[in-house]
C-alpha cells in the first residue's frame, strides 16, 4: 500500500495524482484548521475556550442588514477566553491551531 493517500484537490490543469504540493489547492497531508468551538452570542460576553494558548479565531458580526467577517473587530482572544464586545449578534469559530 502506498504511503501517499488522503484527500487532494489540484489546481486547474494539474493531475491530482502527480501534482506537487505547490500545485494543490488543498491536501489532507497539510495542517488544516480544526474547529474547537463554534457558536453564536449576542451582546458583550466571554467564551472560555479551554486552551492554554492563544488560538486562531474568526468572528462574524451581524446587525440588521450589516454582515461582515472580522478577525478582530468586536472580538479579541487570549490564552483563556474569547472576549466579545458590542450589542450585535456574533457567530464565532475557535480553532485548535495556535495563533502566531
Amino acid at each position: 500500500m502506498a504511503d501517499d493517500y488522503g484527500i487532494k484537490i489540484s489546481k486547474e490543469g494539474y493531475d491530482v495524482k502527480t501534482a506537487s504540493v505547490e500545485n494543490l489547492i488543498m491536501t489532507s497531508a497539510s495542517n488544516l484548521l480544526k474547529a474547537k468551538l463554534i457558536g453564536t452570542y449576542e451582546g458583550v460576553g466571554t467564551i472560555a475556550h479551554g486552551l492554554s494558548y492563544v488560538p486562531i479565531y474568526i468572528s462574524r458580526t451581524k446587525g440588521g442588514t450589516l454582515e461582515r467577517m472580522s478577525f478582530n473587530s468586536n472580538a479579541s482572544i487570549d490564552s483563556t477566553n474569547l472576549n466579545l464586545e458590542g450589542s450585535l449578534i456574533k457567530k464565532y469559530y475557535i480553532f485548535y491551531q495556535q495563533a502566531i
